[in-house]
């Protein structure tokens, strides 16, 4: 005798396709996460290469003689100068400037030479971008890769390396309170207080906090972000207030800030004269020159990219990340030594901003077409701009890489006055020419 077919429920057959389809959304879901995640692996492993090899140069450096001779005379007396010792243009005058950098790359000369400092300027480099990527995202690390070439140029082997490195550190953290407001905070006094003995680009994480402060300001107006934003401006305050404080750890004490007023009143003459003080040209011929896909500048490719970041933000109404964005892309219109500094805000910030936009371009892009592209992306990337890895002295923007026009224009030689806060003219007959 056969028994009775089983009933089917007709609510189990709905229950089955409810988890089968969350079965499904639980797959896509994973397999999103994984193409994130390896988007910002092979980006993020190529940015990193990249910017070691971008800093593995030989070193050319015009401020490393001086600095490493402060260095070297600070261990033979066993004291700091507190007037000029070494320009002749300036001997006697009051001397104000950090030593650190100075006694940190006199050590390293005497265990290994320059060899060794060319090392230290590759790890800073590899460093700075491995900060940069610390929180990122695959957007992220592609801009990290745009912006290896102006990070490179400034980390070289003189003091504004540690000025590079710790903003990239600072950003970093200041970035990470605000979109988590779990920040390890008490690094930032600790940083601050190595920064102001090693470069007056000190002055750079003191803009930085002003900036926190600023974006978690307006974070504070729509009613639906005001409580959170103020939580973590609380718990922020006592550490940037400390932070501020540890200015005063050097051996000048607020003196220390005399450095920056100096160079600030000789900015003119620094603006005519020396080519990284100069101004960024921002008109139609340079635009083009800068995003033709032949021979791109990364300054004019990052401005582009800092312009639809800017219209995301507005668009979101994150008007804090669009103002500071806006504000980073002014600095190399002022000055051509800021291309890293504004290339370090444009990857943190102009990264978060843009991140939003993976997951639109995840669901049009097969996994297999992924592959080829990130392959051949990486190579074009590397191959393309593999020259700027090992730049031969006297290639690259400014003085620091011994450009001819940056030392003598219109019968005018620049002599060093550190008491200036850099190099200062002087009138030289006809005859000179270097």
């Amino acid at each position: 005798m056969t028994e009775p077919a089983a009933k089917i429920n007709p609510d189990s057959k709905l229950a089955a396709r409810g988890n089968g389809a969350l079965i499904a959304t639980a797959g896509e879901r994973s397999a999103r996460l994984s193409l994130a995640r390896l988007l910002f692996y092979v980006l993020g492993a190529a940015a990193l290469a990249y910017a070691f090899l971008a800093g593995l140069r030989t070193v050319s450096e015009f401020d490393l003689g001086w600095q490493m001779a402060t260095g070297r005379w600070i261990v033979e007396h066993h004291q700091i100068p507190s007037a000029e010792v070494f320009s002749y243009t300036a001997a006697g005058q009051p001397w104000t400037y950090p030593i650190g950098s100075g006694l940190v790359f006199y050590a390293l000369y005497l265990l290994g030479g320059f060899g060794l400092l060319s090392w230290l300027t590759a790890c800073a480099c590899g460093g700075t971008v491995a900060l940069l990527l610390r929180r990122g995202s695959a957007w992220t690390a592609a801009l990290a890769i745009l912006a290896v070439p102006l990070i490179a140029s400034r980390v070289t082997a003189r003091a504004e390396i540690f000025t590079v490195v710790l903003c990239a550190a600072t950003l970093s953290l200041l970035w990470e309170q605000h979109e988590t407001g779990k920040a390890r905070l008490w690094l930032l006094p600790v940083m601050m207080a190595a920064w102001v003995n090693l470069h007056p680009g000190f002055i750079a994480g003191l803009g930085l906090l002003g900036a926190y402060v600023v974006l978690e300001a307006l974070d504070m107006i729509p009613a639906g972000t005001r409580a959170g934003a103020a939580g973590r401006l609380r718990r922020a305050f006592p550490w940037l207030v400390a932070t501020g404080a540890a200015t005063l750890v050097n051996p000048w004490g607020w003196r220390v800030y005399d450095v920056i007023s100096h160079q600030e009143a000789a900015m003119a003459l620094h603006s005519q004269l020396i080519l990284e003080w100069a101004p960024i040209p921002l008109d139609w011929a340079h635009i083009k020159s800068g995003l033709s896909p032949y021979a791109p500048d990364m300054f004019y490719v990052l401005l582009a990219v800092v312009v639809l970041a800017v219209a995301l933000a507005l668009g979101s109404r994150r008007i804090g990340a669009a103002i500071l964005l806006g504000g980073a892309a002014t600095f190399p219109l002022r000055h051509l030594r800021l291309t890293a500094l504004f290339s370090i805000v444009v990857v943190v910030i102009g990264g978060a901003v843009l991140a939003p936009l993976l997951p639109t371009f995840e669901s049009k892009i097969r996994w297999a077409r992924v592959r080829a592209i990130l392959a051949v992306a990486a190579s074009v990337l590397l191959g393309r701009h593999g020259g700027d890895a090992h730049p031969r002295p006297g290639d690259g923007p400014g003085l620091q890489n011994g450009n001819r026009h940056g030392l003598v224009r219109h019968g005018v030689v620049l002599v060093v006055s550190r008491r200036s806060g850099g190099f200062r003219g002087a009138r030289e007959p006809a005859r000179a020419n270097l």
